[in-house]
């Protein structure tokens, strides 16, 4: 059938990969080629490296022997706890497996000084946590503010530290940036930029994605009043939950950062006529307020509290699906902020665990607004990704200009961060090319220090038009007012994640599908703003268009959802494709967390490549062969030809596979999600105006 799209599933048996000893233990501080003598280890912890990339066998193998497995290090390798007994049947029972001692040396890569700094120590498990805890409590230098999950968070003198990375109770040690996490601070929702205004009903009743039957929630500031019968009228009875973390009893927003997001979200312009909305202007909010007394985003040590409060149902009131997040740490911060760029940080495994063990729960992330030329070169520099960002299981989301004046340049508002044309003369709300898209310079870009693309798509960032709270110290009386970054692009992707997932379950019968589901039909659906390959560090897969995610703009849509694969299996997909039009396909999954003393953060590894009818073998993100760091692959291809597509996904290698329950029962399982997006003729965006 001309220019249909099908997705029709095989089942393969694919081989296991050859033994890996050649590839080095990377561990953030040293690679390991050459391991120790496994006489010279001493129980406690190691490093456990297998001689095969089909990690299921030897996992069941180092389990057996007593081995308690913490996380994944490439390649092939298991971080593990070994007690006297267990090292020697590891010895014993499994002579081809190579053990490495795991030093205090490994467990942090983080500036020290002899004074007092605030950090993280993660334990082995929440039971050495609260040992480890009432040790660090009795020690001198060392004082410990807060402990949850596996996270004890204390300031600590350079003694101290070295202290607590000898214990074996101690995974990893990482700067904090609990305390340190703040705001970054209509048009947008056109068919010139996310083109979500095409796919709401053209008249009340009529058919149409608003939003309805599903729920965001916004952790920030704050939302207006905190009082549900005051609220704004865009929002008021439409929010089912509200927390006030930062103060308690007070969820209201005294510095308008919150408000705007939720307005974002989902404002429906009921102050404005209906001509002010968010994307998703029918969906629910829970509104998380994080703001504590003195203006500053309260948000608790281990993120997982903050997503589960928000994920469960409560008071007969369901949880969210969505969950948006426009708070971070950068330059501001100095030194120490400025190496948090790009980083995978313990925020980031936490981000990363909730996702894989909760795959319907999409969190989405800004991508900060530290982007800076630093070199003067008249190009924004890379590396300057919020480190939360940096979490493989987010939607990280960075922001373009939004065609809409400021009437003050970059380098008029920061001469420093860019000194040089032509970013210096160019006005931060509209482009320098006539015709175009740019990115705003201050939008946070990557690549991730691993070499992973983020951001994942781009949405508005600059003179963004929301809702504004009535108890904000400065905005006059105005119900509306404009903020830039891309805490404001943030939210208006999770607005459009919201009609997404509303079509996924009206039109295509998925009433929950998975996060890695919607986040490949973002990325598929979405329009490259820079010249370069599609993803790139700067915009990602482009900006996001609901429109064309959907299949609004006429393009044919296809999706497999959750699907389960095990390691060493292949699964093949064919997809028709008319001759000379468009085709994109986007494979998405949630990989586990990343151990922390991995220098690369990919666990689990599918791969991703398409055949053409002529027989030509694609490879995903624009590579000549397997994408090894990412846990999103996709391929454009412009000028199809006219016959079947076979898309295969392929288990390389699952070291962490998901739990039984959630893959159907099957043993080393994960799952993925297939979207294929197809058109007869080339996309083009419409005119702007």
């Amino acid at each position: 059938m001309r220019g249909s799209v099908l997705l029709l599933p095989l089942l393969v048996a694919a081989g296991c990969c050859a033994a890996r000893f050649d590839a080095p233990v990377a561990l953030r501080t040293r690679t390991v080629a050459a391991p120790t003598c496994a006489d010279e280890v001493r129980p406690g912890l190691a490093v456990v490296q297998v001689p095969s990339a089909a990690m299921s066998d030897w996992r069941a193998r180092l389990e057996a022997s007593g081995a308690e497995i913490h996380g994944y290090i490439p390649e092939n390798a298991y971080l593990v706890r070994l007690s006297a007994d267990a090292l020697e049947r590891v010895r014993r029972d499994l002579p081809r497996c190579r053990i490495e001692q795991y030093l205090p040396s490994d467990k942090y890569d983080v500036p020290v000084s002899d004074g007092e700094r605030e950090y993280l120590v993660v334990a082995f498990g929440a039971a050495e946590r609260a040992a480890a805890a009432g040790r660090m409590r009795e020690m001198d230098g060392c004082r410990v503010i807060h402990e949850a999950g596996e996270i004890v968070r204390a300031r600590m003198t350079r003694a101290a530290l070295e202290t607590v990375a000898a214990w074996d109770e101690v995974v990893w040690i990482d700067l904090s940036v609990v305390n340190v996490s703040r705001p970054m601070s209509d048009l947008a929702v056109r068919a010139e930029s996310m083109d979500a205004a095409s796919v709401w009903p053209s008249a009340p009743g009529a058919p149409g994605l608003t939003g309805r039957g599903q729920v965001v929630a916004v952790a920030d500031s704050g939302l207006d009043t905190g009082d549900f019968g005051t609220l704004h009228e865009d929002l008021r009875g439409r929010v089912t939950r509200a927390y006030a973390i930062g103060r308690p009893g007070d969820w209201s927003d005294p510095i308008a950062h919150g408000t705007h997001i939720c307005g974002s979200v989902a404002g429906d312009g009921a102050r404005s006529g209906g001509k002010i909305r968010g994307p998703a202007y029918e969906a629910s909010l829970i509104v998380q307020s994080l703001c504590d007394e003195n203006g500053l985003e309260a948000r608790p040590t281990d993120l997982t509290e903050l997503f589960m409060q928000a994920y469960a149902d409560e008071g007969g009131f369901p949880g969210a699906k969505i969950h948006s997040d426009s708070w971070g740490a950068g330059r501001e911060e100095g030194a120490d902020g400025a190496l948090l760029l790009g980083a995978y940080v313990e925020d980031c495994r936490v981000i990363d665990r909730f996702a894989f063990e909760h795959p319907d729960f999409l969190i989405v992330i800004a991508s900060g607004n530290d982007a800076a030329d630093l070199d003067g070169d008249g190009e924004v520099d890379p590396d300057s990704l919020n480190s939360q960002a940096t979490a493989k299981n987010a939607l990280a989301v960075g922001g373009v200009e939004n065609l809409r004046p400021v009437g003050r340049t970059y380098g008029q508002v920061s001469p420093g961060r860019f000194p040089s044309e032509p970013i210096f003369s160019d006005d931060i709300g509209m482009p320098m090319r006539d015709g175009g898209r740019d990115m705003a310079a201050f939008s946070g870009r990557g690549p991730c220090d691993d070499g992973r693309v983020k951001p994942d798509v781009v949405a508005p960032a600059t003179m963004v038009l929301a809702a504004k709270s009535s108890v904000a110290k400065r905005g006059g009386e105005s119900a509306y007012h404009y903020k830039n970054g891309t805490s404001m692009a943030a939210p208006l992707a999770a607005g459009a994640a919201a009609l997404v997932r509303q079509w996924l379950a009206e039109e295509k019968g998925i009433a929950n599908p998975d996060a890695a589901t919607v986040k490949a039909l973002l990325a598929a659906g979405a329009r490259s703003v820079t010249a370069g390959p599609a993803p790139n560090p700067v915009d990602g897969w482009g900006m996001v268009d609901v429109a064309r995610s959907v299949g609004a703009d006429g393009a044919r849509v296809e999706v497999r959802d959750g699907e389960a694969i095990a390691e060493g299996e292949t699964r093949r997909f064919e997809m028709r494709a008319a001759r000379g039009g468009e085709l994109c396909v986007v494979m998405a999954y949630a990989d586990a967390p990343a151990e922390m003393a991995a220098a690369r953060q990919l666990v689990n590894d599918l791969d991703l490549t398409v055949r053409t009818p002529s027989g030509k073998i694609l490879h995903p993100n624009s590579l000549q062969g397997a994408d090894r760091l990412n846990n999103v692959e996709g391929v454009r291809v412009s000028g199809t030809e006219e016959g079947t597509y076979v898309v295969e996904v392929t288990a390389r290698a699952l070291p962490e596979p998901m739990p039984p329950e959630l893959v159907g029962g099957r043993r080393a399982a994960v799952r993925f999600s297939v979207v294929g997006i197809a058109s007869d003729g080339v996309h083009q965006a419409q005119d702007m105006i």
